[in-house]
């Protein structure tokens, strides 16, 4: 496992059986959690840091979706913060 994080490539990921939606998606969302407010450019840079293997360069896409996906706040969120 060691060499996933060594080598960061598709290929790498594959052969553990990794899927690349659900990475991008689970680290976007964990980004999202730490350092919310990011624009666009901002989430495609965090990206390219995290994924460099040019391999992975067509998932920044999902990335950014799933980060603005998890930034926004929920309902249940927005009422307690209205409340207080």
């Amino acid at each position: 496992m060691e060499d996933l994080f060594v080598e960061r490539r598709p290929e790498s990921c594959a052969s553990l059986g990794l899927d690349c939606h659900r990475c991008v998606s689970t680290s976007a969302t964990k980004v999202a959690t730490v350092c919310r407010g990011m624009n666009e450019d901002g989430v495609a840079r965090i990206f390219v840091q995290l994924y460099p293997s040019g391999g992975c360069a067509p998932m920044v896409a999902a990335f950014q979706s799933a980060y603005f996906e998890a930034s926004v706040p929920r309902k249940g969120m927005v009422r307690a913060i209205a409340a207080a």
